[in-house]
């Protein structure tokens, strides 16, 4: 039933797409974060832009806790900002740093369009951060990020 006369060749070569300045992003869809649910318009869910798509999915990298959903679990996707918030208190200094470590650790190893983050804060509230950063794409957009978590 099956072909048995099927060779495979030892070695594939694939091409880097990293160093493509014209990375694509694939298709996706208007996340409303103050509703909970996706936009929909004429009974369709709303589509992004490209931008767009990239900046949500920044806003649901810092918004994810390491370890917290078990479709991220193994992956280090997330950050750490829960912990920021307990009853201790870490210096803002410290807070800022390790939150732009982890959140250019993921954007380097998860989404090829975003070439670096920087302008990082981190204001600490009381029940809460507003973690804001500019993320520069591969082809020269500038996206101005703010998530209050």
């Amino acid at each position: 039933m099956f072909p048995t006369d099927i060779t495979f060749p030892e070695t594939i070569n694939i091409e880097n797409q990293n160093d493509n300045l014209d990375v694509k992003v694939g298709r996706s869809f208007v996340f409303d974060y103050v509703n909970g649910q996706h936009v929909i318009v004429d009974g369709k869910p709303k589509e992004t832009t490209e931008a767009q798509a990239i900046q949500q999915w920044l806003e649901l990298l810092v918004r994810t806790v390491i370890g917290k959903y078990t479709v991220y679990q193994d992956t280090k996707f997330g950050t750490t900002w829960e912990k920021y918030i307990s009853y201790r208190q870490l210096p803002n200094g410290y807070i800022q740093s390790e939150l732009e470590r982890e959140i250019q650790e993921s954007c380097n190893e998860y989404c090829p369009a975003i070439e670096r983050v920087k302008d990082f804060t981190a204001e600490r509230l009381r029940d809460g951060l507003i973690v804001s950063f500019t993320a520069e794409l591969k082809n020269k957009q500038v996206l101005e990020v703010r998530v209050n978590v």
